[in-house]
């Protein structure tokens, strides 16, 4: 008995049949090259123009498309206290009870803040993720409350925070900038040197603990 052939159809199907080519993996070690070319590529077109001592990295500007800077409103007060609570809670030890809660104020502090001062927050989506103050003081400007959530720390947020109120104080004729500090806070000090802010030499106690003094002159060289 002879084999029944094959429909005409299945061999057609089966002839026309065509693989599709493979896409070429590019593995991690291309991307951290490529990377690392648009870095180094971004960092010098960002010390030609602006010649600035802040140079954003390739990381800074994917992040600015996610991370705005923008004005505090009154309803974002509460939200604004947990961020200050949340992030100075790992050295809440090393404050005094007093100092502690001028550095982490409440709702109702806040809010005079936004009223009286200019406060500016980042915002990730549509979650409140850093936070700063600032007040004038004849040509001065007083930076104050500046923080950012433990959980976005190393991003480079600090940085879009100082250079927002740089930009401010520049464009309403501020001639410098001035902010207090602990020494235990070593990673913020490391932050306001890197965007240029130097001791002042002043000490003075606040609250049983040791304040310091940091400013950074305004100049055109700056």
């Amino acid at each position: 008995m002879l084999a029944r052939p094959r429909p005409p159809c299945s061999f057609r199907r089966h002839e026309t049949k065509r693989r599709r080519p493979r896409r070429r993996r590019r593995g991690i070690a291309f991307f951290h090259r490529t990377q690392k070319r648009l870095h180094r590529e971004v960092s010098q077109l960002a010390k030609f123009v602006i010649g600035s001592s802040f140079v954003p990295t390739l990381d800074h500007i994917w992040r600015q498309h996610v991370v705005r800077i923008r004005r505090a409103r009154r309803s974002e007060s509460a939200a604004i206290e947990s961020l200050l609570r949340e992030s100075f809670r790992e050295y809440e030890q090393a404050y005094t009870p007093e100092a502690f809660e001028i550095t982490t104020p409440g709702k109702h502090d806040i809010e005079d803040r936004i009223k009286h001062w200019t406060v500016w927050v980042a915002v990730h989506g549509n979650v409140i993720v850093g936070t700063v103050s600032a007040y004038p003081e004849g040509a001065t400007l007083h930076i104050r409350s500046m923080a950012v959530h433990p959980k976005m720390q190393g991003h480079g947020i600090g940085k879009l925070l100082l250079a927002r109120i740089e930009h401010f104080a520049r464009a309403t004729g501020y001639k410098r900038l001035i902010l207090n500090t602990t020494p235990f806070l070593t990673r913020a000090i490391r932050l306001y040197e890197d965007f240029g802010f130097r001791f002042t030499g002043a000490k003075r106690k606040w609250f049983g603990m040791q304040l310091r003094s940091m400013a950074k002159r305004l100049t055109s060289a700056s």
